[in-house]
This record gives C-alpha cells, sequence and structure tokens, in this order.
C-alpha cells in the first residue's frame, strides 16, 4: 500500500508500515492519475502486475490499512 497524507509518504507491506517520509514540493492535482509509473516523462513503468487498486478520497488509517490487508490477503495466498 503506498499512501499519502498531506504531508507524509508511506509505504506498507503485507499490512506492516515498512516505510515514510516527509514529502515537499509534490505536484499532486485532479488531472493526472498513474498507477505503477512516475509522472516525470512518463518514463519509468513497474515491471511486474498489479492484482488490485483501491483508491481512497482520504488518508486511511493504520488500523483501516491493515483491516483492508486482512480482509484480502487470502485472495493472494498471504
Amino acid at each position: 500500500t503506498a499512501q499519502w497524507d498531506g504531508t507524509t509518504r508511506s509505504i506498507w507491506l503485507n499490512g506492516v508500515q515498512v516505510g515514510s517520509a516527509a514529502a515537499s514540493s509534490l505536484n499532486v492535482n485532479n488531472k493526472h492519475l498513474l498507477v505503477a509509473s512516475t509522472y516525470t516523462g512518463y518514463s519509468e513503468y513497474l515491471n511486474g502486475k498489479i492484482a488490485q487498486v483501491l483508491i481512497y478520497n482520504r488518508a486511511l488509517s493504520n488500523s483501516e490499512i491493515l483491516s483492508v490487508f486482512t480482509n484480502q490477503r487470502t485472495r493472494f495466498g498471504v
């Protein structure tokens, strides 16, 4: 899971937060949505597969992220 709450960006793996950093000068708008790609030049792409994308209009809490993972984990053999 990738999360951005307006101040901090966080990465979660299997329901556990594995990293976070303060995010400054992010260019967030409602015109572009890229999944598994960088915006700059559209030249960096994920070399893999994405099984599910969930987009929320707010940052989920830690317990909500864990709940989503727990509810979906058997689908992916975890």
